[in-house]
């Protein structure tokens, strides 16, 4: 028993650490004493013994059957597995005061009830690697104040939802590595506060990136890498990108020249155009990232002609680049030495 668990009210937040330890963050005042029963209960049955190395899997749906009665505002199972399985029962909507429902790198499956998808205080969701599929419901958390979801690596299914694009609080949307179909939805360009959009490794998405996508002057984050049916050629709206850092293209149907409006992305740190379908010749108004990128990734296309003398002088990217270049059709090859002295 937790000393002083008697005077705990309500607790706010369930935190499970990597093998289930319970932690609280409670608010002080009394409390029934059939409380200390399930308290009793919940403790015993979340210890994973790491001496003996035994370790006790944790129904999803009982965990948070038994927390209806606290209505936490808070559930955090963020360690590297917590030893979660089943499903999400319909019952979590009950917890209505509920912000944070945070569990990663477990073994939750089935699908996100419908009923979750009405709950209006919900800020963060964050299940990343697990077993969910199914499809994510039409209008999902569309009144809650979204500001995280978090949904990559898991088995998703169908059509990614164009009203995601009405939850406009959202900071961060992460639905890499699943298996959604159709097309990005350009409704996603009205999230004016998303600063990281992740579609990597959807190799079931089709179409191209919608304009509106590029348009996203937020947005810090892009990754569409390993979206290999993902085509057509980079928008002339891609200077709108003005905040973007970390742009990921590679592995993609892109095809074409690279855009003039590439060069107005002066804030890039990582650019990653491997393995896609472009061609034409490097401009030299790569010289315009000089000051801020990092890193370079133009392997696996069709580039052909002269490599622009301004990456002799780019001296801020990393050696990564001496890789970058293989696999296209130069008529010459870089200086490394030069762009490396220091090597």
């Amino acid at each position: 028993m937790i000393a002083g668990f008697l005077v705990i009210k309500r607790i706010l937040t369930v935190r499970l650490g990597i093998h289930g330890w319970i932690q609280k963050s409670p608010t002080a005042s009394g409390v029934p004493s059939d409380v200390t029963h399930l308290e009793e209960s919940l403790t015993s049955f979340l210890v994973g013994d790491l001496d003996f190395g035994v370790y006790v899997y944790v129904s999803i749906a009982t965990l948070i059957v038994h927390l209806l009665f606290f209505r936490p505002v808070g559930f955090v199972a963020s360690s590297a597995g917590n030893g979660l399985v089943g499903t999400i029962p319909a019952e979590i909507s009950v917890l209505n005061m509920l912000e944070n429902f945070v569990a990663v790198t477990n073994l939750i499956g089935g699908t996100l009830p419908s009923s979750m998808g009405s709950m209006s205080n919900m800020k963060r969701l964050i299940l990343q690697t697990n077993l969910l599929g199914g499809s994510i419901p039409d209008g999902f958390l569309a009144r809650s104040p979204m500001e995280l979801m978090i949904l990559s690596d898991n088995q998703f299914l169908g059509d990614i939802p164009s009203s995601l694009g009405g939850i406009v609080t959202l900071t961060q949307l992460q639905l890499s590595n699943n298996r959604f179909e159709g097309t990005i939805p350009k409704e996603l360009g009205n999230l004016e506060l998303l600063q990281t959009l992740g579609l990597s490794e959807n190799i079931r998405l089709l179409g191209s990136i919608p304009s509106e996508v590029f348009g996203m002057a937020n947005l810090n984050n892009l990754y569409v890498d390993g979206c290999k049916n993902i085509g057509g050629q980079l928008d002339a709206n891609l200077g709108g990108l003005s905040s973007i850092e970390i742009l990921r293209l590679g592995g993609t149907g892109l095809q074409g020249s690279l855009p003039s409006t590439l060069f107005a992305l002066t804030t890039l740190v990582e650019l990653d155009l491997s393995d896609a379908g472009f061609s034409g010749t490097l401009s030299e108004d790569f010289s315009l990232l000089a000051d801020s990128l990092q890193r370079l990734y133009l392997q696996g296309n069709s580039f052909s002609g002269t490599i622009p003398t301004a990456f002799d002088f780019m001296s801020v990217l990393s050696e990564s680049m001496e890789l970058a270049t293989e696999c296209n059709l130069y008529t010459q090859k870089i200086d490394f030495n030069m762009r490396f002295p220091s090597l």
